[in-house]
C-alpha cells in the first residue's frame, strides 16, 4: 500500500501529474469511503489507495515518449467489485488535467450505467477534494484548463463528429451488436490528437460472441508478448501487442479473489451458491466462458424437490387456486400444461406437468383442449395462461365456455416471466413434487439462459416447453393476493 505523503507544502500539481500520474491521482483524486486494500475496512473520504502491483500497473499503462503514450487501448480486466471503476475515473481525472481542452467521453452499455459509475465517480472525487476545481452540471464536467468529461448514450450515429482525445469504455464484453461495435469504430483515437488514448475496464464475457472486448483479448494473447513486473501480482498478466499499441491486463482465477482486504471468503461461498457456475466463473474468476455452457445448474433444480407428501400438506384439503400456464412449440416440438399455486413466503408449488410429443408434424390441439377442459374440472383454475401464437383457437372455446379465465401471454412478456421463474430456481422457491421431477428434468437439462436477453434458451437441440409454460404459470400466480 502506497499514498502520497501528505506535508504542509502543496504541490505544483501540474508536475506531479506529469512526473508520476499515481502521485497525482493519490493526491488530487477522492473517494466518499474508501476501503482499506488490505483489511477491507471502510475509511474516512479521501484519497484513493492503490495497493503497489497497481501503481505499477499503472505506470505502465500509462508510460508515454515524451507527450505520446507508448498505449494507446488500454484493457484493465479484473473480476466484479476489484475497483476497475475508481481506477478508470481516477485515470480520467489526470488525464483531463494534465491535456488542456480535452473532450474525454465516458461510455457504458447504456448511457446510464455510464453516467452512473465512471462520471458519478469523478463528480464524487470533485465534490470531495476541492483541489482540482471544475464546474460540474448533470451532464458534464468542465476543467479551468477548457477540458470536458461527459458520458455518452451507446448510440454509434450520436457519436459521429466526436473528436476525443480520451474515451473510457466499461463492460464492453456487452459489445457485440452491430450498432455497440460501430460506436467502438467512430470513436477510434483520433490522429489529430496525437495524445490520445482509450482505457476500458471489464470483466470477461462469452467466447465465440465476436464482442469488442474478445478482439482487444484475442489480438493481445497471440502476441504472445508479456511486460515483466516486479509485483508477483503481475507476473503474466500484462499483455501487449506492439503494432496495435494495446496493453491488456488480464487477472483471472481463485487467486484473483485475494487482491483485497474486502474480498472475503464467506462473500464468494453464498456466490457460488447463488449464480450459475458459468456466470461465477465469469463474473468473479473474470475466466471467459462458451455460450455452450450456459445451461441451468443442476443443482437449483434438485434443491427445490420436495417429497409428494411434504407438497400435499401444502395444498390442503381444500386445495390451492391454480394457474396454468400453456406452452406449444413449432413442429416436431413438445406442448406442455404446467399447473403452479402460490403457496405463501414467496414459494411457488408445481402442481401438474403433462407433455405431448408429438411423432407426426403437428400438435392434436383438440387433445390438449380435451385436458384443459378436465384439468379445470378437477382443480381450482384461475387463470390459463396461454401462447397466443398457435392456441387462440382453442383459447377462444375455453373461454367461450367459461372454464376459467383464459388471458394470453404476449412475446414481449417473456422475459419477465423467465427472469421470475429463473430467480424462482435460483432461490429454491419453486417446490417440485418428487413424482414430477423426471418429466420437468428431462427438459430443464435441454434449457439455458440468455443473460442479455433474460430469457430461456434452447440448448442440445432439446425441448423447454415445460419451463417456458411453468415460467408464465409462476409469473401470472405471482399477480393473484392469494
Amino acid at each position: 500500500m502506497s499514498r502520497t505523503k501528505q506535508t504542509n507544502q502543496k504541490p505544483d500539481l501540474m508536475a506531479l501529474a506529469i512526473a508520476d500520474p499515481v502521485a497525482w491521482m493519490e493526491h488530487c483524486f477522492w473517494v466518499q469511503a474508501p476501503l482499506s486494500p488490505e483489511t477491507g475496512e471502510v475509511l474516512p473520504p479521501g484519497p484513493i489507495r492503490f495497493k503497489e502491483f497497481q501503481r505499477e500497473l499503472l505506470q505502465i499503462a500509462l508510460s508515454r515518449s515524451g507527450s505520446i503514450f507508448n498505449f494507446q487501448t488500454i484493457v484493465w480486466s479484473s473480476p466484479k467489485k476489484t475497483g476497475k471503476t475508481l481506477v478508470a475515473a481516477a485515470v480520467t481525472l489526470w488525464y483531463a488535467f494534465l491535456f488542456p481542452g480535452s473532450e474525454v467521453i465516458l461510455l457504458a452499455n447504456d448511457g446510464r450505467q455510464a453516467t452512473d459509475r465512471v462520471f458519478q465517480a469523478v463528480v464524487n472525487s470533485l465534490e470531495l477534494n476541492p483541489i482540482v476545481q471544475a464546474r460540474i452540471t448533470q451532464s458534464e464536467v468542465v476543467l479551468p484548463n477548457g477540458s470536458k468529461i461527459y458520458p455518452l448514450p451507446v448510440n454509434a450515429p450520436g457519436a459521429a463528429g466526436a473528436n476525443p482525445a480520451m474515451t473510457v469504455f466499461t463492460e464492453v464484453w456487452a459489445y457485440t451488436t452491430p450498432n455497440k461495435k460501430s460506436l467502438w469504430v467512430e470513436l477510434t483515437p483520433p490522429p489529430t490528437v496525437p495524445h490520445a488514448i482509450r482505457w476500458v475496464e471489464s470483466y470477461a464475457g462469452y467466447l465465440g460472441q465476436g464482442s469488442v472486448l474478445e478482439t482487444l483479448y484475442n489480438e493481445a494473447k497471440s502476441s504472445g508478448l508479456v511486460v515483466k513486473a516486479h509485483s508477483p501480482e503481475l507476473a503474466g498478466k500484462v499483455m501487449v501487442s506492439p503494432a496495435g499499441k494495446l496493453l491488456y491486463y488480464y487477472d483471472y482465477g481463485e487467486e484473483a479473489l485475494t487482491r483485497f482486504g474486502w474480498q472475503k471468503p464467506e462473500y464468494y461461498e453464498s456466490q457460488r451458491r447463488h449464480l450459475p457456475e458459468h456466470e461465477f466463473a465469469r463474473i468473479h474468476l473474470n475466466q471467459w466462458v462458451s455460450p455452450s455452457a450456459m445451461a441451468l445448474p443442476i443443482a437449483w433444480l434438485n434443491a427445490c424437490v420436495i417429497p409428494d407428501s411434504e407438497a400435499e400438506s401444502l395444498v390442503g384439503p381444500r386445495g390451492k387456486e391454480v394457474v396454468i400456464g400453456v406452452d406449444a412449440g413449432f413442429a416436431r416440438a413438445t406442448f406442455a400444461i404446467v399447473g403452479v399455486s402460490p403457496v405463501g413466503e414467496g414459494k411457488y408449488l408445481v402442481r401438474f406437468v403433462h407433455v405431448m410429443d408429438p411423432r407426426s408434424q403437428r400438435v392434436d390441439f383438440s387433445e390438449a383442449e380435451s385436458l384443459l377442459r378436465d384439468l379445470t374440472d378437477r382443480y381450482p383454475v384461475i387463470e390459463i395462461a396461454y401462447d397466443p401464437y398457435q392456441l387462440h383457437y382453442m383459447a377462444q372455446n375455453l373461454a367461450r365456455d367459461y372454464k376459467a379465465y383464459v388471458r394470453s401471454f404476449s412475446q414481449q412478456s417473456r422475459s419477465l416471466a423467465d427472469s421470475f421463474l429463473h430467480s424462482l430456481f435460483r432461490l429454491r422457491a419453486i417446490l417440485i413434487p418428487e413424482s414430477l421431477l423426471p418429466m420437468i428434468e428431462r427438459q430443464y437439462k435441454s434449457t439455458g439462459w440468455d443473460p442479455k436477453a433474460n430469457r430461456f434458451t434452447v440448448v442440445d437441440q432439446g425441448h423447454n416447453d415445460v419451463i417456458v409454460a411453468m415460467a408464465m404459470a409462476a409469473y401470472r400466480a405471482s399477480q393473484y393476493m392469494l
